[in-house]
């Protein structure tokens, strides 16, 4: 069995019409994700609660991030953390974000 859409994995018709190497829509590029993209493209792959305290970089010791790039360099230095506001479980929902949209974030060894 070969499964190409998400579709023909759950069986839902309109679920998942995107192959995995496509990226969802964002309303400040409408091109896919680079590391170049403006940090506002991420509003359309993480949530609000997770997307602001990132964005203003409460608190941390290092300047709010401007581009896509700049967050992906936090993620694989492990400083997500260090912006008040994000939680234990924001980091996680950024990074996962960004996997969506087609980043490789890490080495693949465990955190």
């Amino acid at each position: 069995m070969t499964i190409s859409r998400l579709t023909d994995l759950t069986g839902i018709p309109g679920v998942g019409e995107l192959l995995m190497s496509d990226h969802p829509p964002a309303t400040c590029c409408r091109h896919t994700f680079t590391p170049a993209c403006p940090i506002d493209c991420l509003q359309t792959i993480v949530g609000k609660t997770a997307f602001s305290p990132l964005a203003r970089a409460y608190g941390a010791p290092f300047d709010p991030p401007a581009t896509v790039g700049q967050v992906i360099e936090l993620v694989r230095q492990g400083r997500l953390r260090q912006a008040a506001g994000l939680g234990p479980r924001r980091p996680g929902e950024i990074e996962a974000g960004l996997v969506l949209a087609g980043f490789v974030i890490g080495d693949g060894a465990p955190r």
